[in-house]
């Protein structure tokens, strides 16, 4: 008997507890939270994209009218604008 209350006196400071948590909602939960993230951060690399894109527009306007006439639709030389442009975007194979 004094065996047996020493155990129930250790046992005093102990909590055992049994928990049956369905943690189904919070999965399918974050499942959607991760979905969202990867579109999010996916537009985010467009828009990065689209900007550097703009940039270069800007550059390649702003070395346009730096370097060349100011005639309208013509350069100093025989190229025009659009022509300086295609050819310094690479878009002409000359």
């Amino acid at each position: 008997m004094a065996a047996q209350n020493a155990r129930e006196a250790k046992s005093i400071g102990e909590l055992k507890v049994k928990m049956d948590v369905d943690i189904s909602d919070a999965l399918t939960g974050l499942k959607a939270l991760q979905r969202e993230a990867r579109e999010a951060t996916k537009a985010l690399r467009e828009l990065e994209e689209a900007q550097a894109r703009s940039n270069e527009i800007d550059r390649l306007a702003a070395f346009i009218l730096a370097n060349y006439s100011s005639e309208p639709g013509r350069t100093g030389e025989s190229e025009s604008a659009v022509d300086v442009a295609i050819r310094l975007l690479g878009g002409d194979d000359e």
